[in-house]
């Protein structure tokens, strides 16, 4: 049967006591069955210790080479026993101690799984001689347990761990591995100020509180003064742990604490995600039905226009909107002083702005970041609702014919030269990945005339095909899309097409249709302004909602609802709406 505890006890030139120390642990355990013991002695003293390992037979005895300089060799056999079993707890002790309670076996036992992520160490809670509180909050602040009243409160953690720190400790088997980090790192040290430390740095700088008292303890351990005379990293154990913790701040702990924090919250995480699990799988795959439903369904879109996308030339309408959008703009930022009446071409104006105008504007999440000018462009596009509305109405009179919703508020978007804006070019994706309606129809124009529009679509077809291979899964779609994946990228744009004649046309196309921005090209060094839109028609409309949440979402910080009359959405009236209105 397993056993949950292993004891680790190295001995060197005391068999008396060892003897002693081990026949303690079997006189003030409860029962046999919930322990083993492994005895650490160097290979140079098996014959002093002879009559030790013949009395006890059942102990563990591990014979190491002697190593004078520190316990790099204990440690080596201690972490490695442990990585090859699987006891819960495990338990340092010296050969110098003594005084153990009674039934320290079951107060050991009695903290099992209190974390079940199994990350944790155990302190005792010896009454004399130590200072329960400064374990107890992980050494953030406490008064000396001796002369308290006298002295001040101490706050120094590096002191609060010398004086403070259990000499002892318990560990899980997690707990006592994660220790084994700062020796894989190069971070030597005594093993029971490290594990000091560890506790200190994860409960400051995470705020998970692992030390936990247990209900037994030990009146008398002894000093040999030989501990401190121990060398790590060149120096003596107690200039070692001044340097670490007041000279260093626990700037080498605190990776180690870091990845112990990510363990723990890891932990969780899969838990709660296995609590709901079953019901999280259910939505995911009427999510997924419904996308597969949604692209192998012949759309509205291609009822209407017998395609996935055409061209509306923008000359041979009465109203170049293209032209009368981008006048607009200029005036706009004529008026904000961003630009005078010198600049002959508003592709050249990261040439002729202040440069400040270009800093990015970074933002919680990275594909949000933007330039200064960018921002600009939301005040601008809402100050020209009437040329908005007014284009809204042609496209129903001219190009749709039918009833349609459309966003409030049209996406205007600045992509400069050399300036990446920490978005992830190229994003192979569809509006419907993104949140909105896979019946949407998107509309898209430039305000400028750039001899490449970096702008890339799929074919609805190839659209339906690469998005099948993913099981209609759109996060798992947008989380490689994400990802920087060259050959993923390459995928895309082998049957892609660039949208052409920007400026002198408008450009609709299906929203199910996969396409991407890329950076603008070294073939064409201007800076493009360009407008998108979505539109859908009312009888298309629908708000769905899966397991209780709606699924036409924004995925940016704003979680945008895309129905009519939401922040972000669509317009609370439908364009035949406004047209009466305006009747009126």
């Amino acid at each position: 049967m397993q056993k949950d505890i292993v004891v680790f006890l190295p001995s060197r030139d005391n068999a008396k006591k060892c003897e002693n120390v081990i026949r303690m642990l079997y006189a003030t355990c409860d029962s046999l069955d919930n322990f083993d013991i492994v005895c650490i002695v160097d290979n140079d003293q098996v014959d002093l210790y002879s009559s030790v390992i013949k009395m006890f037979p059942e102990v563990n005895w591990i014979h190491p080479p002697h190593n004078d300089k520190n316990f790099n060799g204990i440690l080596n056999v201690h972490f490695d026993f442990i990585e090859k079993t699987d006891y819960y707890f495990n338990w340092w002790i010296s050969d110098d101690f003594g005084g153990l309670t009674n039934s320290w076996d079951s107060a050991i036992l009695n903290k099992k799984d209190i974390f079940r992520d199994g990350f944790y160490t155990l302190y005792t809670n010896n009454p004399r001689g130590r200072n329960l509180n400064a374990l107890s909050n992980q050494f953030r602040q406490a008064y000396h347990w001796v002369d308290g009243d006298k002295k001040p409160m101490e706050t120094d953690p590096g002191n609060l761990i010398y004086h403070y720190h259990e000499m002892l400790p318990i560990s899980t088997r997690k707990w006592k591995l994660f220790l084994k980090k700062f020796y894989d790192a190069g971070i030597e040290g005594d093993l029971v100020f490290l594990n000091a430390v560890l506790v200190h740095v994860l409960s400051v700088e995470w705020g998970y509180s692992r030390s936990i008292e247990v209900d037994f303890y030990y009146t008398e351990i002894s000093d040999d003064g030989n501990a401190c005379t121990k060398i790590y990293n060149g120096v003596d154990r107690d200039t070692h742990l001044y340097i670490l913790s007041k000279m260093q701040k626990f700037k080498l702990v605190k990776p180690i604490a870091t990845q112990l924090a990510f363990e723990i919250w890891r932990y969780y995480r899969k838990v709660m995600d296995e609590a709901r699990d079953k019901a999280r799988v259910q939505a995911l795959k009427e999510i997924r039905d419904f996308f597969s439903t949604e692209y192998e369904r012949e759309g509205s879109f291609q009822r209407m226009f017998g395609a996935d996308h055409f061209y509306i030339k923008s000359k041979e309408q009465p109203r170049h909107w293209n032209s009368e959008f981008r006048d607009q703009l200029i005036n706009f930022l004529e008026k904000r002083e961003i630009i005078s009446s010198k600049l002959e071409s508003l592709e050249e104006i990261h040439n002729f702005v202040d440069k400040s105008y270009l800093r990015v504007q970074q933002s919680d999440t990275p594909a949000n970041n933007r330039t200064v000018i960018q921002t600009l462009m939301f005040e601008f596009i809402e100050s020209q609702q009437e040329l908005y509305h007014e284009f809204m109405i042609w496209l129903y009179n001219d190009v749709i014919k039918q009833n349609f919703y459309f966003q409030r508020i049209p996406t205007i978007r600045v992509h400069l030269p050399g300036v990446t804006n920490n978005l992830v070019y190229p994003k192979w994706h569809s509006d419907s990945l993104l949140g909105h309606s896979p019946r949407d129809i998107n509309i898209w124009f430039g305000l400028t005339n750039n001899l490449k529009s970096d702008f890339f679509v799929k074919s609805l077809d190839s659209s339906r095909k690469w998005f099948k291979e993913y099981d209609y899964d759109k996060r798992e779609f947008i989380k490689v899309s994400e990802s920087a994946n060259h050959s993923f990228d390459e995928r895309g744009f082998e049957d892609s097409q660039e949208v052409a004649d920007i400026f002198n046309s408008l450009f609709i196309f299906d929203s199910r249709c996969l396409h991407t921005a890329a950076h603008r090209s070294e073939e064409d060094w201007t800076t493009k302004f360009s407008i998108d839109v979505r539109v859908i028609l009312t009888s298309d409309f629908e708000w769905k909602v899966i397991d209780g949440k709606p699924i036409f979402v924004g995925d940016g910080i704003r979680k945008a609802e895309f129905r009519p009359g939401s922040d972000f959405g669509y317009h609370k009236m439908s364009i035949e709406e406004i047209i009466n209105e305006r009747i009126k």
